[in-house]
C-alpha cells in the first residue's frame, strides 16, 4: 500500500513538512528489489562494481571526516573498507571466472529498510 498526497499535512510555510508525514509503511520494514537479472560478466562487474564503490567511496569519506574531527579514525569504517576492498576483489574474480567459462550470472539484491526509533 503506498502513501497518498492526502497523508500529508503542510507545514507553517504550506509545502509539507517531513515531520508532519503520517504513511502507513513507517511502521513496517519495507523490501526492494534492487537487483534482479541475467548479465554478461562484464555487465555482473559494472553493476556491482558501481555499488561497491559507493560503499567504499562513502567509508573512505566517514573515515577521512573523522580523522580531521578528532585526529583519529572510525574503527568500523576502517574494518568495513578492509571488507569491502576484498569484497570487490571476491567480485571481479567470480566475473572473470564466468567470463573464462562462458557463462551468464544471475544477480538477485534486495534492500530492506525500517524506521529506527
Amino acid at each position: 500500500m503506498g502513501w497518498r498526497s492526502s497523508d500529508i499535512r503542510a507545514g507553517k510555510d504550506g509545502f509539507p513538512a517531513a515531520a508532519h508525514v503520517d504513511i502507513p509503511y513507517m511502521k513496517t520494514p519495507q523490501k526492494f528489489q534492487l537487483i534482479d537479472g541475467i548479465f554478461s560478466p562484464a555487465e555482473a562487474q559494472q553493476v556491482l562494481g558501481v555499488m561497491v564503490k559507493g560503499k567504499i567511496d562513502f567509508h573512505s569519506l566517514e573515515k577521512h571526516s573523522e580523522n580531521e574531527r578528532s585526529g583519529g579514525g572510525m574503527e568500523k569504517s576502517g574494518s568495513r573498507l578492509a571488507y569491502l576492498r576484498d569484497l570487490d576483489g571476491r567480485l571481479k574474480a567470480l566475473a572473470d571466472e564466468a567470463r573464462a567459462s562462458g557463462k551468464r550470472l544471475k544477480v538477485t539484491g534486495e534492500i530492506q529498510i525500517e524506521f529506527i526509533d
